[in-house]
């Protein structure tokens, strides 16, 4: 397997282990820590604050209580079954795309993932309490 192939596998697997973490400190009556460098020296939320808490939410079955926390995180755990069929779709048809095409694809998906990070943070600044 190559390195690109496993590589978002393991970015999620250490994503659910500093959650799994975090519910066993909150099962214990312990405070979860601030993973966040961003908050812990600023004070304000960064663009991803809450996702822990939003996947711990959807993890256990409050999607109500995830989309308050961080509604982008939310989605995206709301939007991954079916982005994952997509994909499969996808690799098993491999249509050929004009290379032009293809690097605008990539534009316009990467300019939509920032627009939504940016009005992720701009809700968890309005909405979310500073620490």
């Amino acid at each position: 397997m190559t390195r690109r192939a496993w590589l978002p596998w393991a970015l999620v697997a250490g994503y659910l282990a500093v959650c799994t973490f975090a519910a066993v400190q909150e099962a214990r009556g312990a405070p979860a820590p601030v993973l966040c460098l961003f908050r812990w020296t600023t004070g304000l939320p960064c663009p991803t604050c809450g996702a822990t808490r939003a996947t711990l939410a959807f993890a256990t079955g409050h999607v109500s209580e995830a989309l308050r926390l961080n509604p982008l995180i939310a989605a995206a755990w709301l939007l991954s079954p079916v982005l994952a069929a997509a994909l499969l779709v996808w690799r098993k048809r491999r249509p050929s795309l004009d290379p032009h095409v293809a690097v605008r694809l990539r534009r316009v998906g990467f300019s939509l993932l920032v627009l939504a990070l940016l009005v992720n943070w701009l809700y968890l600044l309005a909405h979310l309490p500073r620490s």
